[in-house]
Order: C-alpha cells, then structure tokens, then sequence
C-alpha cells in the first residue's frame, strides 16, 4: 500500500511509470485497480491477496487460512481442513515435527495477528526437535510439549471462524498520522 501525499493524477503517472519498468523486465500485473476508480470488470468484489482475503468495496482484510494437517499426494491434502475436524478429532492426531512443521508452513500472515501462534509454534517446535529424533516419531500423548500443541489446534479449529475482517487501511479515512515512533 502506498499513501501519496501529492494528487490522484502524480500518484496514478508514477505508478505508470513503475508498469514500464517492470514491463521492460517482462513483468506485467493481471490487473491495476485504484480504490477512487472503478474496478476493473475482470475482478470480483474479494481478492486474495498474500493469504489475506480483501473486500474491495469495505476496504476490509480477513487472513484467508486452511490449516490443514493432514499429508498430501501430489499437491492435496488427504483430510478435511483443520477448522472441519471436531475436538475429538484433534485430540486424537499423533504430534511429529513434521506435523509442527507443516502448521508452520501454513502461517504466511502479513498483517501480524497471527504472530503469537506462530511464536508459540515454533517454541514447540524447537522443544520437538530436542525431544524426537526424526520427522515421523510422535511424541507421547501425556508429554507436555505434545499436549500444547493438541491445545493449540483445537483453539485454532473454534477461533480461525470467529475472526472478523478488518480495515486494511493503516490510516483510516479522515485520520492523520501524528508521529512514528521506532524502538
């Protein structure tokens, strides 16, 4: 997101001019949409946009998620995602680093909010790594560590469903930004 502070059309030529750049190194967008134009009919209302599902008429985002923890053959996932699993489910899935690892890989969330249950993914999956010698030994169902991890996807599987969308704007209409503060 880019915040122009001069006018549409200054904003509207440099983004050309960005277009040809690219274009001179064989890059072309499939489309370009400005939020003060109209959208281009090729677009529907919702994009997907780094694993964040946009509504372009409420500016709002919602990260756009499918755990899944099943194994694939070639490309697709042999089980149900991980929200359609019941608690029973859940509890009864063998806890390997490739499991962990898997759950990782899954988390791509450019907005932050997931950064907590990515932290406390990858402190399992480091105490994991200590505890199994390879990628396929599950870890025993009384470990703490295994434990941790069942909790975890069973809050992911009742929670990922109740997350509102949010507006995608880091400065919201009529709002100034004040200060910037670094740490």
């Amino acid at each position: 997101r880019v915040l122009f502070r001069s006018s549409k059309e200054k904003f509207e030529e440099a983004v050309e001019q960005v277009l040809d750049k690219l274009a001179s190194f064989g890059f072309k967008p499939k489309f370009l949409y400005f939020n003060w134009k109209p959208p281009p009919p090729e677009i529907s209302d919702e994009l997907v946009v780094f694993h964040q599902k946009w509504n372009i008429l409420t500016d709002e985002v919602t990260p756009d998620l499918n755990f899944n923890i099943h194994t694939k053959n070639r490309g697709v996932a042999k089980g149900c995602n991980l929200v359609d699993m019941t608690s029973d489910e859940i509890a009864k899935v063998k806890v390997t680093k490739t499991l962990i690892a898997r759950l990782l890989g899954q988390i791509y969330d450019l907005s932050g909010l997931l950064s907590p249950i990515r932290a406390a993914l990858l402190s399992l999956f480091s105490k994991a790594c200590a505890l199994l010698k390879d990628w396929t030994s599950a870890l025993p169902p009384e470990n703490e560590v295994g434990t941790k991890v069942t909790t975890i996807l069973q809050e992911l599987a009742a929670d990922l469903p109740l997350i509102m969308p949010f507006q995608q704007s880091e400065i919201p209409d009529g709002a100034t930004l004040q200060r910037i503060v670094f740490f």
